[in-house]
């Protein structure tokens, strides 16, 4: 076994690893979208199992800093229609957003679930994700500028991250024909609402 010093800076070297690839992957889906050459790729699976993966991979960080985490998830085992990758984007970096403004002690909440909403007027089944916690907030006049890249609002000015991660999501979204909004008070905490389709006829060709 390694002495423990030298694993926590091991550690700390894989962790940073990590946090560069991420970084390099969000930059190159960023190019795709920009040169129109990133691919839906859609899967008829488990969303819930799916949605429960992800979810868990945050189990570790709610426990250390004790943070109230909960999914509230109101589907059932159908397999549904989605691309897992840029959905596990999606959720990944709203999550990571909350976590990164929440304090510790505080609540977060992932929330799924699905709706009938008319497209072109014909109603179809459209996932509705929920990302809410109870962190710093957002000031009103700053909430417009949130999904720009590197943009970084007064209070998360001395918060570490990319400020880039929202700015994917919203891209990722829409490239999805979805859509994506945010509530926020400041010292209340925000929730950030994606409305995504989950029918195969929503992605023609």
């Amino acid at each position: 076994h390694l002495p423990g010093a030298v694993n926590d800076v091991l550690t700390g070297v894989q962790r940073n690893a990590k946090r560069l690839n991420l970084l390099i992957d969000q930059l190159l889906t960023f190019r795709k979208i920009e040169t129109g050459n990133l691919k839906i790729v859609l899967r008829h699976d488990d969303l819930g199992a799916f949605v429960n993966d992800v979810f868990h991979a945050f189990d570790a960080l709610a426990q250390q800093r004790n943070i109230t985490y909960t999914l509230q998830l109101h589907i059932d085992s159908q397999p549904r229609w989605f691309d897992r990758d840029k959905l596990e984007n999606i959720l990944y970096n709203l999550l990571a957003n909350a976590f990164k403004y929440t304090d510790e002690g505080g609540n977060i909440t992932l929330t799924i679930r699905e709706e009938m909403v008319k497209r072109d007027t014909t109603p179809s089944p459209t996932l509705v994700i929920e990302v809410s916690d109870n962190g710093i907030g957002i000031d009103e006049a700053h909430v417009s500028h949130i999904f720009e890249r590197f943009y970084r609002t007064p209070q998360g000015s001395n918060i570490k991250g990319t400020g880039i991660g929202l700015a994917l999501t919203r891209d990722l979204v829409e490239a999805m024909n979805g859509a994506i909004m945010v509530t926020s008070k400041v010292g209340q905490g925000s929730t950030f609402t994606v409305t995504l389709p989950c029918g195969k006829e929503a992605f023609p060709g």
